[in-house]
């Protein structure tokens, strides 16, 4: 009884203060509290700052799915360890591409009903009706980021919309991207542009791609470091691999062995 009076005043709280207490869970009982799930390899885009502009993994004809299965096994390990924190439908992947979005965020809800969903989306699909299809289904937040090459009519819309008809509950973030990034370390930095400070991506954050395979981080386009596959593991027992936890340590002293590490300027860093 007193599980389920504390799990219902928890889902009244804001999303800011759940993944307040989601971080500092992450702290002391070294658990992530952000899980990001890309369903599909699918992108509409071609952004200077991202590796799918030199590569071919995002186009259309090479898209590949998470299968639903795979999908349903991880949300269930997450329920089954009482987990609670952040969700995110994204890596290099444009989530609006997959169909099965609003199915996905629907049953992610009723399994964790006290954590924030997050889409992270350029926009470009992102229609009323689909908004509105996706709050339904238990989207707290969008985050929409604003290219250079041009706004989405479908934006223009939706902000209109909901300046009309009233800002609801959720969140919609609209931000301009930033002028320089180098994600995933696609371009050579010079020693001054280097962080020499320490990395926290990896104590808060699991990250799982679209072929089940767990990533270190949201720059690791390649997956170059192996930590294992949900298809075969679970959840709990790959972050607590020893080879796992040892790289944790490492970033958090500041020892970027790796080279992805020691080009990336997109590192979250604590001072």
């Amino acid at each position: 009884m007193i599980g389920k009076i504390f799990k219902y005043f928890r889902r009244l709280l804001p999303c800011s203060v759940k993944l307040r207490i989601a971080s500092l869970r992450c702290k002391i009982f070294n658990i992530f509290s952000l899980v990001i799930v890309e369903t599909s390899s699918a992108c509409n885009r071609r952004c200077s700052y991202c590796p799918n502009s030199k590569f071919d993994r995002g186009l259309p004809g090479n898209n590949k799915k998470l299968s639903r299965d795979l999908f349903h096994k991880i949300i269930d390990e997450l329920d089954e360890s009482r987990w609670f924190g952040q969700i995110q439908f994204n890596f290099y992947n444009e989530p609006l591409l997959d169909e099965r979005l609003p199915e996905f965020v629907k049953y992610a809800r009723s399994k964790l009903p006290t954590s924030s969903i997050i889409i992270y989306t350029n926009g470009d699909f992102l229609t009323i009706e689909l908004y509105k299809r996706l709050i339904e289904s238990g989207v707290t937040d969008f985050l929409i980021t604003k290219h250079q090459s041009g706004e989405s009519e479908n934006i223009n819309k939706l902000l209109e919309y909901r300046k009309v008809n009233g800002k609801d509950r959720t969140g919609v973030i609209y931000r301009e991207l930033k002028e320089f990034t180098n994600r995933g370390g696609l371009v050579q930095l010079s020693a001054e542009d280097k962080r020499p400070k320490r990395c926290l991506w990896g104590f808060y954050s699991f990250i799982v791609n679209h072929e089940g395979e767990a990533v270190l981080c949201h720059n690791d386009y390649f997956n170059s470091v192996e930590l294992g596959n949900l298809k075969d593991e679970n959840m709990i027992d790959i972050w607590n691999k020893p080879h796992y936890k040892q790289l944790r340590e490492q970033l958090k002293r500041g020892r970027f062995e790796h080279e992805m590490c020691k080009k990336c300027a997109l590192g979250k860093l604590d001072s």
